[in-house]
C-alpha cells in the first residue's frame, strides 16, 4: 500500500509529529484527493494544546484544508469524478 506523510497528534497537550501514514482506500461516500497544496490554520495549532471535544480517538491527523485532484471515488459518490479539481 502507498504511504504519505501526515501531521499527527498522539495526545492533547503533546507536540505534533510528522510521520508516515498508509493511504486508505475511499469507502462509501468518500473521495481520495491527491493534495497539491495544504495549509494549517490557527485552529490546527490551538486544538492540540487545548484539546477539542471532537477529538476522541488518538492518534489523530491534524489539518483539514487543502486543494488537489480527485484520485479515486468510493461507492455512492455521484457529484465528483476522478480528475476533478477540488
Amino acid at each position: 500500500m502507498a504511504s504519505q506523510k501526515a501531521l499527527w497528534l498522539n495526545k492533547p497537550g503533546k507536540d505534533l509529529v510528522l510521520a508516515g501514514n498508509e493511504i486508505p482506500e475511499p469507502g462509501p461516500g468518500d473521495v481520495l484527493v491527491k493534495n497539491h497544496a495544504v495549509s494549517l490554520n490557527p485552529m490546527d495549532w490551538y486544538f492540540p494544546k487545548a484539546g477539542f471535544y471532537l477529538m476522541k480517538n488518538f492518534p489523530v491527523v491534524i489539518g483539514e484544508e487543502g486543494a488537489g485532484v480527485v484520485e479515486k471515488v468510493g461507492e455512492d459518490v455521484t457529484n465528483l469524478d476522478v480528475g476533478d479539481k477540488v
